[in-house]
């Protein structure tokens, strides 16, 4: 039962101490969430004891921002904090949430620096650290995924300059101009599956269906859906495909049970005038078959990823029209979507995942719980606290 505990706590590994003791320490100032997640894991997994051989540490010293350990064996102290993402920051715990929640809703940089009165280059700090470390509870989470359908689809976006405002230096350097967001979305459990943020070329679309094969469980084959794009058919033959003969040529064939439609739209002046569904591979009656059995789609569609590209555009600051949020770095832009996303599939209730228990009762849920990859809605400081194993 140990080891349940030190999976989320990997920093217990060094300090044994007994269950009262850790919650006596864990109620000081600034520490009540650590406490409750402590509580939480202590309860589900019925962890009665993780003394060790009498081996006890002891409250040195105690701020406004930390607590600092010593242990009485090796005589070695440490930050409470440490191997935590508010380890070494200059403000307090409290506020370093308050600023990633409120990156989250919509509000620039400079916004934040003047709401909180802190550098905007501290804010990017705090945003450059916690995405690091929502990339690994991603990747922690984001494995062996059961997906029935999965929904392709890019978003535009730009790096410093639109591409046609580019000088011949500038379009020489990476990650300036235009740049696309490409995601694969599952539309049964609101899931993310994975994004890919470049240009709108062949190597993205290569990148995004990787990543799609490596979550998804072996022997699953989603039903693909996407715009008229022929990127998409590129990369899906080639993850999704095997290698075969016509005459004395090498062909990639498709797998037998693979399906991929696309939803072809023709717009006039801007409007939508005509929509047209052309299956590339599988066969017609399989995909109303799917369709039939499907518990969100009734049609062939892309409209669910395209209502997460709104999400995304009124969450996020940098993806909003005709303002002065764009990112001026490709790596901030990445590191801004990264913690967004984070916080949409475990600490987002999703209105569409609502439940109703036998007793009657709504049960909100996020796009993790419905997948079954956790069970209890997260706070944002659940989500700091938290180390996955490496």
């Amino acid at each position: 039962m140990h080891d349940k505990l030190f999976e989320f706590f990997p920093w217990l590994k060094i300090y044994k101490v007994p269950v009262t003791t850790l919650k006596k320490l864990f109620l000081k100032k600034g520490f009540s969430y650590v406490y409750n997640n402590i509580e939480y894991i202590i309860t589900k997994y019925k962890i009665k004891n993780i003394q060790l051989k009498n081996q006890y540490i002891y409250h040195q010293q105690t701020t406004k921002r930390t607590v600092i350990m010593k242990c009485p064996i090796c005589q070695q102290t440490s930050s409470l904090k440490k191997w935590t993402v508010v380890h070494n920051i200059h403000h307090t715990d409290e506020l370093y949430i308050q600023v990633i929640k409120t990156v989250c809703e919509g509000v620039g940089i400079r916004s934040i620096s003047r709401i909180f009165n802190i550098d905007k280059d501290t804010v990017c700090r705090y945003i450059d650290k916690a995405a690091k470390h929502c990339k690994m509870v991603h990747g922690y989470f984001l494995r062996d995924l059961d997906v029935e359908e999965c929904q392709l689809d890019e978003m535009w976006s730009f790096v410093y300059k639109k591409e046609k405002n580019l000088k011949e230096m500038e379009k020489m350097q990476k990650g300036l101009g235009n740049t696309w967001i490409w995601i694969a979305f599952d539309t049964v459990n609101k899931i993310v599956i994975a994004k890919e943020i470049g240009k709108r070329n062949q190597e993205s679309a290569y990148q995004l269906l990787k990543k799609v094969k490596e979550r998804i469980k072996d022997g699953i084959i989603p039903f693909f859906t996407s715009d008229n794009l022929n990127y998409y058919e590129n990369a899906i033959l080639y993850f999704y495909g095997k290698s075969g003969k016509s005459g004395k040529r090498l062909i990639i064939k498709p797998e037998p049970h693979l399906d991929y439609a696309k939803v072809c739209k023709k717009r006039e002046d801007g409007k939508v005038v005509e929509i047209k569904v052309e299956v590339c591979f599988g066969s017609k009656e399989r995909i109303l078959k799917r369709l039939e059995k499907s518990e969100v789609s009734t049609h062939v569609n892309i409209a669910f990823v395209e209502r997460q590209n709104l999400t995304r555009r009124l969450n996020n600051r940098r993806l909003t029209r005709k303002t002065l949020g764009f990112s001026k770095k490709l790596e901030r832009h990445i590191n801004v979507f990264e913690i967004e996303t984070v916080l949409y599939h475990l600490c987002k209730p999703h209105k569409s995942l609502t439940v109703v228990s036998k007793s009657g009762r709504k049960i909100k849920r996020t796009p993790f719980m419905a997948a079954g990859l956790t069970d209890h809605i997260w706070s944002v400081n659940e989500l700091f606290v938290f180390s996955p194993p490496r």
